[in-house]
């Protein structure tokens, strides 16, 4: 047979050709439109020429069919006889259809009868349930009705039980809807009736329950309101209804238009307030308006019992299916937020309406300014009466006797605690705020004013203890105004701090510090004179805050803190002339002291008559008279010791320093010195009356003694327990340096060509001893080597210095 490739082959060149004509490649494309086609040909004019090559084209088409087909005779022959087959075999596939279709409808209709049965016995059965279910309802409702009504007969002592049934009747109709059956409908203006008959019997129960603080009743209220499920909404109208009723009492008790009827007439003058009393009429006026105000701070007290009493309730009753306190319970929601604002909401209505009628009216402004202390000690008082209440078991449940109730007693709820606490104290002045700045401005005014007398001008000299008793009967009585109210004590305790700095200021500036005021060489001149007088004054000052203030009154710990701090103010202020007259008192002394320099201890001259020397009678002198010319003159001296007590002090160290000093030094000379020491001693009496209250510096100047005769054997010896227990070494080295001749040993001043004075303020400010005895330590290699005896002492100070 021929190779199909070979004939296709053919068949391909034949379409090629004819594909490669120009004219007739456009009959191949899948766009061809015969009309197009036949316009371009008579457009260039070449009909006849196409129309040729269309009919070759076609002979030539026609020639190789009828070879294809002759070449695929058999091919096609077989292709009829399947279809033939075909169709036989598509017969027979839809016998076979029809037949399954029939079977299919047979089977559907046997499904088909059992299931509507089904379907239909179900849904009978469905509505006999109901129906059942229905009737089991009106009998049950039936049944509740009829308990309901023989409940009722009993009044309202089974109201607990009359509304735990109504309860049970709403749930049974509330599930199912029981319109039109006539035995049920016949009841429903009854149970409405009942319902509402219900409800006004428990309103009263919990109104008489909350009047007579009775947690029984009010119990007995609650759980009936909550069995009606109306338990949120009547404690949100309770706290409401209090809250309105509290402003309501406010109102009426700062109503201006009330206080005094009579003075109420057309006759007032143009312009002003209807509300200002008459001359005359003002005593009427505040004695009503503060007996409204007593009032109406029990009406708050009585109203807040109610609110409270009903919150122990719900803290102690328990919900009977969670067992939760209904407290809890109600947690969160609007009615635990009402309840918990109800204070709040009262010191804002009590702000509000205050403001209103402090602005409505002059009298009540000017009333609420001036006896502002009077208005907190009224709602302080307020405050205890509401925290007694917990305190007092008299006032707990005294109507009930029964052991169970008993012990429903008052506990503090959480808003309580917080209203007892100070913030809740602020919570309530807050409201009264413009009234206390009035108040506080003024009493500031008033002290300033009694301070601003006592220095109303430049010629004036310092107060006197009157004028200063006063400032403190003023402090005083604004103090003790203010005692109910710690907030208020504060602030007024923070005014008195002003007003003692301001007093501080005016004594600052008329007290005169310069040279004329600290020269000690004649009597006290007039700038010391009133310098003294200011600082006596200051003294009184002190000691009547002590004295009528801080004893006398019963003040708070921040109040007492506060003035404490102001008096050491004073105190400083009081003892700063004086210091500064000590300073100068004290630089004179030590220029006396550095004068034994030029006494004679060198000499073996017997002891001189007057048994002292020349300088220690000045100093003796000078004490004397600047203690009996000046201090003296101090009111407070007996406050001033531990500064007398100081510049003693200063003196022993600085003469025992300078007798350390003392070169040459003989037998003699140190008898003298001894004798000086002792006269000494009593020149410092008028400072220190007992020696001993010096301390070290006693013990210095009683070492100074036994130092002047001991070798550095017995210094030594006993390292611990003797005399280096107490005494420097460096003043040790210096007194035996001053032992020997200045030919053998050097001493500090001449190694360093230092005077006396020199060296002893090198002392002053090198206070270790480690550091003086690096300067010492040359003179004292020098006394080692001049005399073996110091050989010893030499490697112990040695020993020290390295240590």
């Amino acid at each position: 047979r021929e190779n199909p490739h070979s004939k296709m082959a053919a068949e391909l060149d034949v379409l090629d050709e004819l594909k490669s004509d120009e004219s007739l490649n456009a009959v191949f494309s899948r766009e061809f439109e015969s009309k197009a086609f036949a316009t371009k040909i008579i457009h260039y004019q070449a009909v006849g020429e196409t129309l040729g090559k269309l009919s070759k084209g076609i002979a030539k088409l026609d020639d190789e069919l009828y070879k294809q087909i002759v070449s695929h005779h058999e091919d096609l022959l077989s292709q009829a006889t399947g279809i033939e087959t075909l169709e036989g075999v598509l017969a027979m596939m839809e016998s076979r259809i029809s037949t399954l279709r029939q079977t299919l409808e047979r089977v559907t209709t046997q499904v088909t009868e059992p299931y509507n049965k089904i379907s239909t016995r179900t849904a009978q059965l469905a509505r006999l349930q109901t129906a059942c279910e229905l009737l089991r309802k009106i009998i049950r409702l039936i049944y509740l009705i009829k308990r309901l009504k023989s409940l009722m007969r009993g009044g309202s002592k089974e109201i607990a039980k009359i509304a735990q049934t109504i309860s049970e009747i709403d749930q049974v109709m509330k599930g199912s809807d029981l319109n039109g059956i006539q035995v049920i409908e016949d009841e429903r203006v009854w149970l409405s009736k009942a319902h509402r008959e219900v409800e006004m019997q428990a309103k009263k129960i919990l109104s008489q329950g909350l009047e007579l603080n009775n947690p029984t009743q009010v119990g007995v209220a609650v759980q009936v309101f909550q069995s009606l499920g109306q338990f949120t909404s009547v404690l949100i109208s309770f706290v409401e209804d209090c809250k309105a009723d509290v402003q309501k009492e406010i109102q009426v008790a700062l109503d201006p238009a009330t206080l005094e009827p009579r003075e109420q007439h057309s006759s007032s003058i143009p312009g002003r307030a209807a509300t200002m009393p008459v001359m005359g009429s003002s005593s009427s006026w505040r004695a009503t308006l503060w007996t409204r105000l007593e009032k109406l701070a029990d009406s708050i007290e009585h109203i807040f019992v109610k609110v409270q009493q009903f919150q122990v309730v719900l803290e102690r009753k328990k919900d009977p299916t969670s067992g939760e306190s209904l407290f809890d319970k109600i947690r969160d929601s609007d009615a635990h937020k009402s309840l918990l604002s109800f204070w709040n909401v009262t010191t804002d209505n009590l702000a509000l309406e205050f403001t209103t009628a402090a602005r409505a009216s002059p009298f009540l402004s000017q009333t609420f300014e001036s006896d502002y202390p009077r208005l907190v000690v009224l709602f302080v008082r307020l405050l205890d009466r509401l925290e007694q209440q917990k305190k007092d078991p008299s006032r707990q449940n005294t109507m009930h006797q029964d052991q169970r109730t008993q012990k429903l007693v008052l506990i503090v709820p959480p808003f309580y605690a917080l209203l007892v606490s100070i913030y809740r104290e602020l919570v309530l002045l807050k409201a009264f705020s413009q009234f206390e700045k009035a108040y506080l401005s003024k009493s500031l005014s008033k002290l300033f004013d009694t301070i601003n007398q006592m220095f109303s001008s430049s010629s004036r000299g310092p107060p006197t203890s009157g004028e200063v008793g006063s400032l403190v009967k003023a402090i005083a009585y604004e103090l003790a105004v203010s005692a109910t109210s710690e907030q208020l004590s504060l602030l007024i305790g923070k005014n008195v701090e002003k007003s003692i700095k301001m007093f501080l200021i005016k004594t600052e500036q008329m007290m005169m510090l310069g040279q004329n005021s600290l020269q000690l060489s004649a009597q006290p001149n007039e700038l010391q004179i009133k310098n003294i007088h200011i600082s006596n004054s200051l003294h009184y000052l002190v000691a009547q805050l002590n004295e009528e203030v801080l004893q006398r009154l019963s003040l708070s710990q921040s109040v007492h803190q506060i003035l404490s701090d102001s008096a050491k103010g004073v105190v400083e202020q009081r003892e700063r002339f004086l210091c500064n007259l000590l300073v100068e008192f004290r630089k004179i002394l030590e220029v006396m002291i550095i004068r034994m320099h030029e006494e004679d201890f060198a000499s073996d001259v017997g002891m001189p008559e007057a048994q002292c020397s020349s300088y220690i009678r000045e100093i003796k002198s000078f004490i004397n008279r600047i203690s009996t010319e000046f201090l003296s003159k101090f009111k407070f001296m007996s406050d001033a010791k531990p500064h007398l007590v100081k510049v003693a002090g200063r003196l022993v160290d600085l003469f025992v320093r300078h007798v350390c000093l003392i070169r040459p030094l003989s037998e003699s000379g140190r008898l003298r010195v001894t004798a000086d020491i002792a006269q000494f001693e009593f020149a410092l009496a008028p400072l220190c009356s007992r020696i001993s209250n010096l301390g070290k510096f006693s013990e210095l100047l009683h070492g100074m003694r036994q130092l002047l005769f001991l070798s550095t054997n017995d210094i030594t010896k006993e390292e611990k327990n003797g005399l280096l227990g107490y005494f420097p070494l460096s003043y040790i080295i210096l007194q035996f340096i001053s032992r020997t001749p200045p030919q053998k040993v050097k001493s500090p001043l001449q190694i360093h060509e230092w005077s006396i004075e020199e060296f002893s303020t090198w002392l002053d400010k090198h206070e270790s001893e480690q550091e003086r005895l690096v300067v010492l330590k040359p003179s004292l290699e020098q006394l080692a080597k001049s005399d073996s005896l110091y050989l010893n002492f030499n490697k112990f100070c040695l020993r020290k210095l390295t240590s």
